[in-house]
């Protein structure tokens, strides 16, 4: 959209990107390890989250409609949602991010979905992925072992609901139900079926097929 389009926030988020990757060249260089901690989620709700994310990219008929809170912004977001959102990041995010930056290849060894968490290693950096749903029952025991915190507590941070579309977002949630040929797709893909069972899978599905069912 252009750096004038880019509020404040956003710009700094592009500079301290560039800053980061200069600094992963440097420590790379010379021998230096990294830490790294990421997570996965959902892979539906991952894009729909990342849909309102990136809502500034949203097309303007689309943003008028919703802008001025008309009757047809939801079906004109659902619809610009599954025709062209990139569905696919979720599958690809760790070969472009984790992947490439790390050499540490997540899908090469399996994931234990019970216990939540697991710790990769290359000979540049040292990973802790975490699965969001398993958040609040593995993070004490994942950044004991990964950084030896003994007294590690999550605090709550940029969510939803402190944005801007937090009404939208809500309302998109609650009220528009996905295909059930986009949730297949989407919950039989690598990432999909690698951190999640099959039994979490089916409560996804039925999640996003009966939005009006949620509470959130």
């Amino acid at each position: 959209g252009g750096w004038d389009r880019l509020v404040k926030k956003e710009r700094s988020g592009f500079l301290r990107n560039r800053q980061l990757c200069a600094e992963l060249a440097r420590m790379r260089a010379t021998g230096e390890r990294v830490r790294v901690i990421t997570m996965v989620r959902d892979p539906v709700a991952t894009n729909v989250s990342g849909l309102f994310h990136n809502h500034l990219w949203w097309p303007a008929e689309v943003k008028a409609l919703c802008a001025a809170a008309a009757p047809g912004c939801l079906d004109a977001l659902g619809g610009y949602f599954l025709n062209s959102y990139p569905h696919d990041v979720p599958d690809t995010w760790f070969d472009m991010e984790v992947q490439r930056l790390y050499d540490v290849d997540v899908y090469a060894q399996p994931f234990d979905r019970e216990r939540g968490y697991a710790i990769y290693r290359s000979d540049f950096a040292d990973v802790l992925l975490l699965k969001l749903e398993k958040l609040n029952e593995c993070a004490a025991e994942a950044f004991r072992v990964f950084m030896g915190l003994e007294e590690f507590q999550l605090v709550a941070s940029n969510t939803a609901e402190d944005k801007s579309y937090a009404d939208l977002y809500k309302a998109f949630r609650r009220e528009v139900a996905l295909p059930e040929s986009y949730l297949d797709a989407q919950y039989a893909t690598r990432f999909a079926t690698h951190f999640y069972t099959a039994e979490e899978r089916a409560a996804f599905r039925r999640k996003w097929l009966a939005p009006a069912a949620q509470t959130a």
